[in-house]
């Protein structure tokens, strides 16, 4: 890396910054300079450099508070809408070909299958929110997903 290059991409950074806040910058410059120079001349002709300054930058804090705010809602809104009550069915077994034979109610019933309601977010990798728990005897795990219409997904198979 280029030491010229790394200084130009900082100043365009701090150039590019102080466009889009310099109102922002200027407030809080009198405001210090004001209180600066009121701590060494204890004049009170300094009280508005002091009061209109700290009185903008309390309404622009206030103002980003709320859109904060109003951004948190609106995201945990949308998380909300993503996340979905499921069944997971882990099934443990020693049979290298059970994806082949899981639709034949007779074969899925004599294997060893715990049953739990997760909630999982469709936002992100089903398999990553469904954690693996290993049994001693079986070789092969397999996490099947039933959702609220009773369709069965695979969503992932281990092996010991």
């Amino acid at each position: 890396m280029n030491l010229e290059e790394e200084c130009q991409k900082a100043i365009q950074s701090l150039k590019s910054m102080a466009e889009r806040h310099w109102l922002m910058i200027l407030a809080g410059s009198v405001l210090l300079l004001s209180s600066w120079m009121y701590t060494l001349t204890y004049s009170n002709f300094l009280w508005p450099f002091m009061f209109f300054p700290m009185w903008y930058i309390s309404a622009v804090a206030f103002k980003n508070r709320e859109e904060d705010r109003a951004r948190a809602r609106s995201q945990k809104q949308s998380r909300r809408e993503s996340i979905q009550l499921f069944t997971v069915y882990r099934v443990y077994t020693n049979d290298s070909d059970f994806s082949d034979y899981m639709h034949d109610e007779t074969y899925f019933n004599s294997q060893l299958v715990y049953t739990e309601n997760r909630a999982l977010d469709l936002s992100y990798d089903m398999r990553s929110q469904i954690p693996f728990i290993e049994r001693k005897g079986y070789r092969f795990c397999y996490h099947l997903v039933l959702d609220q219409d009773d369709e069965l997904y695979f969503a992932g198979n281990y092996e010991v």
